[in-house]
């Protein structure tokens, strides 16, 4: 699962981590992912976020024997200050603690290195104790507190890995 793949409708897509570009395509899995994204209850909201993502971010989809375990976005086009940002994080319930949360991040992360990117920001609820713990485990750090009940947490890349 090291490869980032183009994801093709036509083909089995069975196992590994695919690139997403189709706004159509990024918004059924919006969709799909919605109740693990609060913000994306809202139709509107996803059909605009997926037109967004599709212009300016890259976008992954983790699958594992036929079903999408995850999925995973970054904006890493911010050459002044250098930092990517993380928009959308899911892993299906039925796959967490598989480490493929991690493997998301780290597909992020390589992402950002070829980009040239030297940290990574996000924003998470700070009701969602589990995200923010998990985070905290793979070297995020917390920031600053966000709008609307939110914390934004940063992590430094490291190139020497």
């Amino acid at each position: 699962m090291d490869n980032i793949q183009e994801f093709n409708r036509s083909s089995k897509n069975e196992n590994g981590i695919y690139l997403l570009r189709e706004t159509d395509h990024l918004f059924e899995i919006l969709t799909e992912f919605q109740d693990y994204l609060p913000p994306l209850k809202n139709e509107e909201y996803r059909r605009s976020a997926a037109e967004k993502l599709s212009k300016y971010a890259c976008c992954i989809l983790l699958r594992k024997d036929n079903v999408n375990v995850g999925f995973a976005a970054i904006y890493a086009n911010d050459k002044e200050t250098k930092t990517g940002f993380i928009p959308f994080i899911a892993v299906s319930e039925h796959f967490r603690k598989r480490n493929f949360g991690t493997l998301l991040l780290d597909t992020l992360i390589k992402i950002a290195k070829d980009n040239q990117m030297e940290q990574i920001k996000l924003e998470v609820y700070k009701s969602n104790t589990n995200a923010q713990i998990f985070y905290l485990k793979n070297g995020y750090q917390y920031l600053t507190d966000g709008d609307n009940d939110s914390v934004f947490m940063i992590k430094k890349i490291d190139y020497s890995k």
